[in-house]
């Protein structure tokens, strides 16, 4: 038979029990929150990034549009500069190729980031569940060591009224 001292020992050790089983899970929430906040933080240096370039892309549009108006016109006024022209021409072309090829590679990066972005989250999610699942199932078992506890502290209350009532009758 356990008497109330020994039933708050046992309380004690269950409450100690629960809360050394849960903390691993806490720190691992904590955990999977400075990972998705530091997703959002890289994914918002990259958009800005991303509009940089294409902020500077533009700007580049518009210089590569101006140079060729302006070998257009030396064209037309000045035939003994043709060979000069055409040369920068080609290296003018070099340079939009140059800036569609890196626009395309940060393009193709972005895709991938993006892809690995979703593939952390879907992992995230999985995380969440087992771990929601784990916590379920940590209550429902203290729900049911609550319950015994009621059973027995019930069971300890009538005891104590039986001894009581017997030691009148002796």
């Amino acid at each position: 038979m356990l008497d109330k001292n020994d039933i708050e020992v046992i309380k004690e050790l269950l409450k100690g029990a629960l809360q050394t089983e849960l903390q691993p899970i806490k720190d691992d929430i904590k955990a999977l929150k400075a990972d998705t906040q530091s997703l959002k933080t890289d994914t918002q240096a990259l958009k800005a990034d991303a509009q940089s370039l294409k902020t500077e892309t533009q700007a580049l549009k518009a210089d590569t549009q101006s140079l060729k108006t302006d070998t257009q016109a030396l064209k037309a006024g000045q035939d003994r500069h043709s060979l000069l022209l055409e040369t920068m021409d080609k290296k003018l072309n070099t340079v939009i190729e140059g800036q569609q090829s890196q626009a395309e590679q940060i393009d193709r990066h972005f895709t991938r980031l993006n892809v690995n972005i979703k593939d952390d989250s879907s992992l995230i999610k999985s995380a969440l569940k087992n771990v929601s699942s784990d916590v379920n199932d940590i209550k429902e078992t203290t729900d049911r060591l609550d319950e015994e506890n009621k059973k027995l502290g019930v069971v300890t209350g009538q005891n104590c009224v039986e001894i009581e009532y017997l030691k009148k009758l002796k």
